[in-house]
């Protein structure tokens, strides 16, 4: 009897570390720290000059790091309005991201696959996972094989593809929680995670959004800051709901 209880305990300790490591792997996903290696693409960036600038620089610039070149035209109207125009969009440098998304989804992966007793979600989740590490990779490899407009075309999409990824990832855990906690007492943080990842959702798309418009640096922080604090209460949550998700029951 005292083994018994001694291997349900080991148990919960290490079901709990899984709901550790996907926590984790959450906040690595959602941390960005590029650092530009100083190693260039082995092929210049060719601009396109039927296609505007900004287009161009705001998808290299969101995506692997770009510099360019500002000129005062007027336009041909009859206010003559002076306006800038972005020209001359070039790699600035192959970037790594610090706090690579790769890792994030692995551990998130890892977590998920030793939970998948629990509900068919987790297995969800860490396909959706997979599906992002490709894509993800995909991206990064696109300057090597495609160059100008087509480019920036594609790994435009692929980038709104991967984000969406990125937010299922977060949506189909936390159905995952939803589903282990289908006892009548957990309705409230049932909801409750659920209207935190929605805010989550949105605010990811908000900062995708104004990053690549390379709006106002403090204004993207403030929104990556709002949004760190909406994932923060979203896991500590999840952390004070662990012993449950992995098993345990309400006294």
């Amino acid at each position: 009897m005292e083994l018994d209880k001694n291997k349900m305990k080991t148990d919960k300790l290490g079901g709990k570390f899984n709901v550790i490591l996907i926590m984790i792997g959450f906040l690595v996903v959602l941390l960005d720290c590029s650092v530009n290696t100083g190693i260039s693409y082995p092929r210049e960036y060719k601009n396109d000059a039927n296609v505007i600038g900004a287009y161009q620089c705001y998808t290299i610039a969101h995506l692997y790091g770009a510099e360019w070149d500002k000129v005062m035209a007027t336009t041909e109207d009859e206010n003559n309005t002076e306006v800038y125009l972005i020209t001359n969009v070039s790699y600035s440098g192959i970037r790594v991201d610090i706090f690579n998304d790769f890792i994030g989804f692995l551990l998130i992966i890892i977590g998920c696959l030793r939970l998948r007793s629990r509900s068919k979600a987790f297995n969800m989740t860490a396909y959706t996972c997979i599906a992002a590490i490709v894509l993800g990779g995909v991206i990064e490899l696109l300057p090597f094989v495609m160059n100008g407009v087509r480019l920036c075309t594609v790994a435009l999409l692929l980038f709104i593809a991967h984000v969406g990824l990125t937010v299922s990832v977060g949506y189909f855990f936390t159905c995952a929680v939803s589903d282990v906690l289908e006892d009548v007492a957990f309705r409230g943080d049932r909801r409750v995670l659920m209207i935190a990842w929605f805010l989550m959702f949105i605010l990811q798309v908000i900062v995708e959004f104004a990053s690549w418009l390379m709006l106002a640096p403090t204004l993207v922080l403030v929104y990556n800051m709002v949004l760190f604090a909406v994932t923060l209460y979203y896991l500590f949550r999840v952390y004070n709901l662990s012993e449950y998700i992995v098993g345990g029951t309400l006294q």
